[in-house]
């Protein structure tokens, strides 16, 4: 489905709900590195008939392993917890999980991180001060197989930002981290630099160029960058503002 309908999909949904049935209760993860907010929200929850909470974790890495072994329906990421970066934890749950729907519920009103959470395969997002009877009904949508953004008034925006996110064909195969170590190569900057404003080794570097280019089909980092400049994959005077928090493991949500 193109996304821009999608968002307007979600826009009819959010603001118009109708009752969705389900078959089963809905199993529910909720990440959240504040214990207070991951105790309130399974509280929450309990309130319902048609969810069971089958896991609270505080970080992504006890998230996956969770998953793995209750395979919720929807995991609630209200942040990814301080051992990692929320758009890759995103990611990487959904290359694992890809039958787990991810369900953004943050303080960020990120327009730019709203769009890249929905691009490594989030399928709703919230503002952390929608009230009980919005984020029920959200959470019941997306299990059905909808996607929700809301409030609707962040969906204009990237509606826009998709517009020109289709241009950049060549980027959908690149993870978040992949796409940021190409942001730093086009900057100019050498493996160690990138290393170090990473936190990562040379070798982890050197990893992710090489992917790079297998994934661009191209012999070197100049032919990648070159390529990337030339499909508007790097906007070459943005690309040296680009925030590079989501590059670093411990970076906390945008």
């Amino acid at each position: 489905m193109d996304v821009r309908q999608q968002y307007q999909d979600m826009r009819m949904t959010i603001e118009s709900p109708s009752p969705c049935n389900v078959d089963r209760a809905i199993a529910v993860i909720v990440v959240d590195e504040n214990h207070v907010f991951r105790r309130g929200l399974v509280s929450v929850l309990k309130d319902y008939p048609d969810f069971v909470v089958v896991g609270d974790v505080p970080n992504a890495k006890e998230a996956t392993a969770r998953t793995t072994v209750r395979r919720p329906d929807i995991v609630i990421f209200g942040s990814a917890g301080p051992d990692a970066n929320g758009i890759q934890s995103i990611w990487e749950l959904r290359q694992m999980f890809p039958r787990a729907k991810v369900f953004v519920l943050t303080a960020s009103c990120n327009q730019d991180y709203i769009l890249k959470a929905m691009e490594a395969g989030a399928k709703g997002y919230m503002h952390k001060t929608a009230g009980v009877s919005e984020l029920v009904e959200s959470l019941r949508l997306i299990a059905r197989g909808d996607a929700v953004v809301y409030p609707s008034r962040v969906m204009s925006p990237l509606i826009a930002a998709e517009a020109t996110r289709e241009k950049r064909g060549a980027f959908n195969g690149l993870s978040p981290r992949e796409q940021e170590v190409l942001t730093l190569v086009a900057q100019g900057s050498s493996n160690k630099e990138i290393a170090a404003r990473c936190y990562v080794s040379e070798a982890t570097v050197k990893a992710h160029v090489r992917r790079i280019r297998e994934k661009l089909c191209v012999k070197n980092r100049a032919q990648a960058v070159g390529l990337a400049v030339t499909r508007g994959l790097l906007n070459t005077d943005a690309s040296l503002n680009i925030p590079l928090a989501s590059c670093y493991p411990g970076a906390p949500f945008p």
